[in-house]
């Protein structure tokens, strides 16, 4: 394929990780709460609840036994309203279960098992895919499906580089959830064979590395890698920790590594711990705007503006869900907090770059910093020209969508944007009614 290369490339950004001293909370669950049925990659199951049914907090509202068809669970106790079509995160529309709290947190009694070595490699799949865990480092792809290898594993690799500035979600978990993260990593070894564990984080998280020495000590490695974003991506994070390179259209497990996130681990360790779903997640709500930036616990299913008057910004003039690279701008305030998501920024006007795009003069920063070696500035001009075999010959599939080349483009130019954009036509040319035009 033309425009790669094999080189580590990426920037250093400042991390502006001003929340990362502050302890989790939570934020108190909303009296409505819009729980989609699709919140990760694959396909939403059947809901299992109709309108009027009444629910306890972990109840199942959709179940299947397809592994690309993840439950999604009841965040609050209360009755189902509405099972109605709505605006999700990604801006596509799905399913998405109202349910109005009632205010008493009833659960029904949930156990799990004390060690993970109680449990069989099945059983692990089996309970993980039951309890809805997904990655909660940005992908969502279904949790059970990467510790259902189908290729032999030596390594597991626990990614602990939270690359985007600002967000700290998973460094309070390294913290503060540290039991329930070695047990969910004990657990994922287990389910897919590794023969050794490594928990990868960046170089400015240096009281995370000497935390895990002492308490991973046994289970786990711990390795520091240079803040040189995108190095949380899992594929530059093996090349960063392992030296191995996955092939062009390739998979981890063709290197012999599954990644999961630190967050993911946490989850996994409540489901087989204490048996209880994946109804909660950790995000940083940070930016200029929030009067009370911190990192909070949120129910799944809270809306954006629920979250946003908790922590003094009623009145946001810009939202951005997840963080200042890859973050995307939100429509309205009522789209609901995913397993997806892992911040919510609130722009003051000083952080809104409100440059216009000048034309680009060829300079080559954005080939210089892109770490899957593309040329972003010739992808630019096929997008641009409609040359879509010359854009996807030249990798646009292969983009990541980190944001690295538009962060340093001295034009300005919304290159991701342009991305998004080319590979949404891509995928359009390439569908089966597709008339190729």
């Amino acid at each position: 394929m033309l425009g790669l290369r094999k080189r580590h490339a990426g920037v250093r950004l400042p991390s502006a990780k001003t929340v990362a001293d502050v302890a989790l909370t939570e934020i108190p669950a909303p009296q409505n709460v819009y729980i989609p049925l699709q919140q990760h990659i694959g396909i939403a199951a059947e809901p299992c609840v109709k309108r009027g049914d009444r629910v306890l907090m972990g109840d199942p509202l959709s179940m299947s036994d397809h592994p690309m068809q993840v439950p999604v669970h009841a965040s609050v106790s209360g009755k189902v309203r509405s099972i109605t079509e709505g605006v999700l995160p990604s801006g596509r529309l799905g399913t998405i279960v109202h349910i109005e709290n009632d205010g008493l947190y009833e659960r029904r009694e949930t156990s799990g098992r004390p060690s993970p070595h109680d449990y069989t490699p099945e059983e692990i799949r089996k309970a993980v895919h039951e309890g809805g865990v997904v990655g909660l480092g940005g992908a969502a792809f279904p949790t059970s499906v990467k510790l259902n290898p189908k290729k032999k594993i030596d390594t597991l690799l626990i990614n602990g580089c939270e690359g985007e500035p600002v967000l700290s979600a998973d460094h309070r978990a390294i913290l503060e959830l540290t039991d329930l993260m070695l047990y969910g990593i004990q657990a994922m070894q287990i389910a897919t064979g590794a023969e050794r564990v490594i928990i990868a984080l960046e170089d400015h998280d240096p009281d995370g590395a000497e935390h895990l020495r002492k308490e991973a000590k046994g289970i786990a490695e711990v390795v520091v890698v240079p803040a040189v974003y995108p190095v949380s991506g899992e594929y530059t994070l093996i090349k960063a920790v392992l030296g191995r390179r996955i092939p062009i259209g390739g998979l981890p497990a063709d290197v012999g590594v599954v990644v999961q996130n630190v967050e993911t681990a946490v989850a996994v360790g409540r489901v087989l711990r204490d048996g209880w779903p994946l109804t909660r997640r950790i995000i940083t709500v940070a930016g200029g705007d929030v009067e009370r930036p911190g990192n909070y616990y949120v129910a799944l299913g809270t809306t954006i503006a629920d979250v946003l008057e908790h922590v003094g910004c009623p009145t946001p003039r810009q939202v951005l869900l997840g963080g200042p690279m890859m973050g995307q701008a939100v429509p309205n305030l009522d789209i609901p907090v995913v397993k997806g998501t892992s911040g919510i920024m609130a722009l003051s006007p000083a952080e809104i770059d409100v440059r216009e795009p000048l034309p680009c003069v060829r300079c080559g920063q954005c080939i210089a910093v892109c770490d899957k070696g593309l040329s972003p500035m010739m992808l630019l001009k096929y997008i641009q020209n409609g040359e879509w075999e010359k854009a996807e010959e030249w990798g646009l599939r292969t983009c990541m969508e980190c944001g690295a080349c538009a962060f340093v483009c001295p034009s300005n130019i919304p290159l991701v944007q342009w991305f998004k954009s080319g590979k949404a036509t891509l995928s359009a040319k390439a569908a089966p009614n597709s008339k190729g035009s």
